[in-house]
């Protein structure tokens, strides 16, 4: 099971992905997966134990978010 961060747009994504690569976090821009549904059709998936950190940059960096879906099976 994985972590996805969910976004209002694919702009907010890619800036969350750009933000986690500076800061050498581990993640993966993917598709939301279907049963999530959003607004966005990207989100960011990452280990549990990268979440807390992950989460951390995005908010000091100002990055909109929609949710953090923990626990999530693709």
């Amino acid at each position: 099971m994985i972590d996805v961060i969910l976004f209002h747009s694919s702009s907010e994504a890619m800036w969350a992905s750009r933000v986690l690569k500076k800061n050498k976090i581990e993640h993966k821009l993917i598709s939301v997966p279907r049963h999530l549904g959003s607004d966005c059709g990207y989100c960011v998936s990452l280990s549990k134990t990268d979440s807390p950190n992950a989460m951390e940059f995005i908010r000091t960096e100002k990055v909109p978010f929609d949710r953090l879906e923990q626990n999530v099976t693709i």
